[in-house]
């Protein structure tokens, strides 16, 4: 056993390959030995046994007749058979008659007949059988048989085995050695390289592969192995490279405490940290003596609890230093633990952070003082984090709102926000957002009372220390007064504007008028005036006469469109002076004023009472008599005349309305009612200058109201306007 335990690889691999084979050869040998022993025996037995029975039925003649001589006769066919060594026959009274012996063999037979069977002496063996016929014995056969052959063919057979076992036990050496070479040098490879590597720690060795079979497998993955180890390694080389760079580029300090020995070991940053010369032997009575006395207790409570609990080391500290300002450090660290729970080893890291507590101190006094301003601040003053959501609010922005500190924060104050204006606020501050940029907007916010008031909305974007986006810093104004103030200019504006509209188309008009209308009346002036002249020459003073009188009603109509451009150039100009005015007592007396003057006609009047508004009551005079003298001038040639002044209530509001059933209008032509000088019926059919309807437009715009007419030829028409409930006072604008 000893030489298998401490024996080289090659020699086990060859004394097993040796045994294995010659036990085999043994074990086959001798299976092999016994069956052919035990083989060859029982088929030379059989061959005598029957040999002899043969023998026995051919002497049974001799026997019966005791024929001497034909007995040797049989006896000796026994010669032909190398085994018999001598044969004798006997008779029923068991006496020899008759024997054979093969020349130059020794043995001899019995003088009396043994027993029947077979019985084995020595080499010899004897077969004694019945010689008999049918029923009745004659005598008895006895063969004695040499056996020795069978000790020879088992010596000759051990001599063959030996002979093989040699050859064979040789063979298995040389295919032994053969092996070896395969087997055992790849192996042997490997653990040359294995004892390399173990000696010079050197994973860059490789082994040569052999063969594609299991060791050149075993050989693969090997080497793989030290590949991975040696990437691991120079892995591991760079990564504690960079960690003592990282430390040292960041001045942070390592220890390690050997709680066994009370021994901490510091890098040299840890010992500028704590102002100790470097390579100072510490313990942990020199560190805690290191530490502020008032911090000194909660220190050290501190590592007790650690060691004593799964949690790890973490406190911040001032460093004893009466002569400087306080210097802050931060230790954090881990406890190693034996199977038993006690601490044996702790490793940490320490930073000194007086520098960030002086940052923070300074953040602290700098949001002090932001807070005790905004606090103070008319204005509303607010600020949010990067995704927007709102974290402070000053108090004038809670008076504000009449809602608490919770109810804000996040997106609540986006509740007294108009859906309408929140939807456009996250719209423009997102896109702002995105971008990092400032950004102003305008929006409806719920005040307390529950009024919503227009605010102007300023974010700035704040940036943390690492020069990230930290959300916006912005602030809200009251800006309603001047939102009102801007709708009211816009208002003065469009009704100026309208103001300067009618007033160009009052240009305009007039401008048609000086080049139409009155050259009319000039031309007849001038071209009756020629005629009477030359009539006066002719002595016939009667038709100068008639010419002279169409020159004064032209002088006349003239007059008449000069004071209607008077007047409509009043009614532009006039200022409202708005006051409490009734139509109905309006209409009343116009219909009285038409009927005096007219007494002669038969006009039924309807005036709607109670039909009251606020207006100039001198402006709705004037336009409530041109729409009445209207209607009362069309219905003229009725002989049942009706003149209808009353309102309605449409979804617009009130409607006032005049409607007669007089000549009434094309309707398709209803757009030039309310231009000036523009006549739908001819002078024959009714007098008039085409001011009067142009001339109540104005007068209803200046209320800013509205007009339209409804009508058709032969069925009377109607004229509808509003009035506002509060119209505003204006100057007028001059026309040109």
């Amino acid at each position: 056993m000893n030489f298998f335990q401490h024996a080289p690889l090659r020699q086990k691999l060859t004394a097993l390959t040796m045994v294995c084979s010659v036990v085999a050869l043994l074990t086959t040998a001798v299976a092999l030995g016994v069956y052919e022993f035990f083989f060859y025996q029982r088929t030379m037995f059989q061959q005598l046994e029957t040999l002899s029975s043969i023998t026995a039925r051919n002497s049974g003649a001799a026997l019966a007749f005791a024929n001497t001589e034909d007995a040797r006769r049989v006896l000796a066919a026994l010669d032909a058979e190398p085994a018999v060594a001598a044969a004798a026959l006997y008779d029923a009274t068991g006496a020899k008659i008759a024997d054979y012996r093969r020349r130059g063999a020794a043995s001899s037979t019995p003088p009396q007949a043994p027993p029947d069977g077979l019985v084995r002496a020595g080499t010899e063996l004897d077969i004694a059988v019945p010689v008999s016929e049918a029923t009745k014995r004659f005598g008895t056969l006895l063969v004695r048989a040499d056996v020795s052959a069978i000790g020879q063919r088992v010596a000759a057979y051990i001599m063959v085995l030996i002979g093989t076992t040699l050859v064979s036990g040789m063979l298995a050496l040389l295919l032994t050695g053969w092996l070896s070479n395969r087997i055992v040098a790849p192996v042997q490879a490997l653990v040359t390289a294995a004892t390399g590597v173990k000696t010079t720690t050197d994973y860059s060795i490789r082994v040569p592969k052999a063969e594609d079979d299991e060791l050149g497998a075993l050989t693969d993955a090997f080497n793989e192995m030290l590949a991975r180890i040696q990437q691991n390694e120079a892995d591991l080389y760079r990564s504690a490279e960079r960690f003592r760079l990282a430390i040292e580029a960041a001045k942070i300090g390592t220890w390690d405490w050997n709680l066994v020995r009370n021994e901490i070991e510091w890098n040299d940053r840890n010992c500028e940290i704590f102002c100790v010369p470097l390579g100072t032997r510490v313990n942990s009575e020199l560190f805690l003596s290191l530490v502020h006395d008032d911090d000194r207790p909660r220190v050290k409570a501190a590592i007790e609890s650690a060691a004593h609990s799964t949690a790890d080391f973490s406190i911040e500290f001032r460093l004893q230093r009466p002569e400087r300002p306080p210097h802050y450090a931060f230790a954090r660290g881990l406890f190693l633990k034996s199977s038993a729970g006690d601490p044996l080893r702790a490793v940490g890291v320490t930073i000194d952070i007086t520098e960030r507590r002086g940052a923070e101190l300074r953040i602290i006094e700098s949001e002090t003082r932001f807070r005790a301003v905004a606090e103070r601040a008319p204005a509303l003053i607010w600020s949010c984090e990067p995704a927007l959501k709102r974290d402070y609010f000053n108090k004038t922005w809670l008076n504000f709102t009449g809602r608490t500190v919770e109810q804000e924060h996040g997106t609540g104050w986006q509740a007294g926000v108009p859906e309408a204006d929140l939807y456009r606020w996250k719209e423009i501050v997102g896109a702002a957002a995105a971008q990092r940029d400032p950004y102003s907007i305008e929006y409806r916010l719920r005040r307390a009372d529950g009024a919503l008031r227009w605010m102007v909305e300023t974010g700035s974007p704040r940036t943390a220390a690492d020069g990230s986006f930290a959300g916006y810093l912005g602030s809200c104004i009251d800006i309603t007064a001047r939102k009102e103030n801007e709708a009211e200019l816009e208002a003065h504006v469009r009704t100026r504007t309208r103001e300067l509209e009618v007033a160009n188309q009052e240009l305009e008009t007039f401008s048609y008028s000086v080049s139409h209308d009155l050259r009319g009346p000039v031309r007849a002036i001038q071209g009756f005036a020629e005629i009477a002249i030359e009539e006066c020459q002719a002595k016939n003073p009667e038709a100068a006469i008639e010419r002279l009188t169409r020159v004064v009603k032209a002088a006349e109509r003239m007059n008449k469109l000069i004071d209607a451009f008077i007047s409509m150039a009043r009614i532009s100009r006039a200022e409202l002076k708005i006051e409490e005015v009734d139509l109905s007592r309006m209409a009343d007396e116009i219909f009285g004023f038409l009927r005096s003057a007219n007494p002669d006609r038969r006009v039924e009047a309807i005036v709607a009472r109670d039909l009251r508004c606020r207006g100039d009551d001198r402006l709705l005079r004037i336009a409530l008599e041109n729409l009445i003298g209207n209607a009362w001038k069309f219905t003229s040639k009725q002989e049942a005349a009706r003149i209808e002044f009353a309102a309605e209530n449409r979804p617009e509001g009130r409607v006032f309305y005049v409607r007669d059933n007089g000549a009434g209008f094309d309707c398709a032509l209803a757009h030039k009612l309310f231009q000036a000088f523009e006549r739908l019926h001819h002078n024959s059919q009714f007098e008039g200058l085409g001011v009067g309807l142009s001339t109540v437009q104005r007068v209803i715009a200046k209320h800013e109201g509205r007009i339209w007419a409804e009508g058709a030829e032969g069925r009377g028409a109607t004229f509808y306007f509003t009035l506002p409930d509060r119209p505003r006072a204006s100057s007028s604008v001059k026309a040109a």
